[in-house]
Parts: C-alpha cells; structure tokens; sequence
C-alpha cells in the first residue's frame, strides 16, 4: 500500500486494503493511517468516513495515537471537510509537529489564513518547534490572503528564530504572494518580468504544474519575456548579442565553433 502511495497511486492502495479486510485480516494502526494517507491523496471521502468509523467500532482511541488522528486530520481537510478536521484535531489530546502541520495546511489551503496563523501561534505556546513544512503552510496562508507584512516577517526571521533556511518551495510562496498584490500596480515591463521570474522559480522548485501555469498566463496575456542581452569588448568595440538574434554577420562562423567546444548542448545546434 505504501509503495503504491509513493507512485500517486492511492485508489489502486485502496482497493488493497480492502482485499486485506476481506482476507479477515485485521488492519492494526499503520495499516490504517496509510489507508487514509491514500483517502486523502485520492479524494475518497465515503471510504476515509468509513475508516473513521471502523476504528470507533475498534474502540481504537484515536487520542492516544498521534498518527491516527493526524492521518484523519490530513483526510479530512483535503476531501474538503474542514469542519470534520477541525473536529478530529481538537478531539487529540497528543499532538505533534506532524499534527501541527497538518491542521495548520488545512486552514492555509480553504482560505482561512487568520485561522492558520493563530493554530502556528497556539503550537509555539505548546514548545514545538515548527519545521519547513509547518511554515510553509503559514506562508501558504498569507499567499492566499494576501498578508505581505506577515509573509514577509516570517520569511525574513526563519533562519535566525526558528533555524530553518529557507528553501524554494518558501521563496516560491512569497514571490507569488508579492505577484497576486502588486501586479495590477505595475507596468508593463515590470509585470512581465515578474511572470517570468515567478515561473523559473517555480520550475526550479520542482513545482512543473505551477511553473506552466503562470507560462500559460503569460501567453493568455500575450506577454512577451524581454530578450536576453550580453555585450563583449574586443579591440575596443563593443558587440551586443541578443538572445535569438541571427543577424550577426558571423552568426554561421561562431555557432560552428560552438558545436566544436560543446558537441552535446543542442542549444548550439
């Protein structure tokens, strides 16, 4: 089931698990928290309910099993009931980081950002230290409310209060965060090359789906990304080279020495 979890494939860990049940095998706890994990990754909430009720009819104390219930929390939220993870996190009386995390998302992915921010604050007060997920889903709440000020504080202060160095996923927050704010008072120049930039960070943040997404805006918008440009002296001229640019008398003669010095880069083709 965990393999098949691992490879975006949680109906098919479904579908195992109640091959296991129907077996008469008994799930035990981590059986159960992976079906769940596969709930939320597949959207089933008829199935993550009646795992819900399984365990009560288990008498499996979902309050003394910090895996469990953060399982459901995480369930819960991401079939779009947050209300029911609001309920099952307040019901746990250990939580850890994960928990945190995990309540702290759901508030941060259905809007409620003020919510979200209050939850981090109120598991400061318990003395646990939050990590790069638990501040992610912060900065995921201020993105989605447009809080710059407090987006901005937490991104700056991460390293020296919490000693977690920002990686791409936070940057890649904030910039989105500063775009959807100040993109409408920008101009022209200033909007493409913030689309443009918002996408390279995206894409070397892994996050590909995103990174199209703002490419698709930038053609729906009919936006073009200001060409490239580098200058070389040589013999006290200067010549300008733009990117793309195939007008350059010598344009022949330098790509050939380009394919020589690198055979492999198809970008000297």
């Amino acid at each position: 089931m965990s393999g098949l979890i691992r490879c975006g494939l949680g109906t098919r860990a479904l579908g195992m698990f109640k091959e296991m049940l129907a077996s008469g095998l008994d799930a035990d706890e981590f059986c159960l928290t992976t079906a769940l994990t596969a709930c939320a990754q597949s959207g089933n909430l008829l199935e993550g309910r009646w795992i819900h009720e399984y365990l009560k009819k288990k008498k499996i104390h979902l309050e003394l099993d910090v895996f469990l219930g953060t399982a459901l929390v995480d369930m819960y939220a991401k079939c779009g009931c947050l209300d029911l993870a609001v309920e099952v996190f307040r019901g746990m009386t250990t939580r850890n980081v994960f928990s945190w995390a995990a309540m702290i998302g759901a508030f941060a992915v259905h809007g409620y950002a003020r919510e979200a921010i209050h939850c981090f604050e109120k598991m400061r007060t318990y003395r646990i230290k939050p990590d790069g997920v638990v501040l992610l889903g912060v900065l995921t709440a201020c993105q989605h409310a447009g809080l710059v000020e407090e987006g901005l504080f937490l991104l700056n202060n991460m390293e020296n209060r919490y000693r977690i160095v920002p990686k791409h996923e936070h940057y890649s927050c904030v910039v989105d965060l500063l775009c959807r704010v100040e993109v409408e008072d920008c101009d022209d120049d200033e909007e493409d090359a913030a689309l443009v930039q918002l996408s390279n960070i995206y894409f070397s943040a892994q996050k590909s789906e995103e990174g199209y997404r703002i490419r698709r805006m930038i053609g729906d918008r009919g936006l073009k990304k200001t060409s490239g440009c580098s200058m070389i002296e040589v013999g006290g001229r200067i010549t300008e080279f733009l990117s793309g640019d195939v007008s350059h008398p010598l344009h022949s003669r330098m790509h050939a020495i380009l394919r020589l010095l690198f055979p492999e880069d198809p970008d000297t083709l």
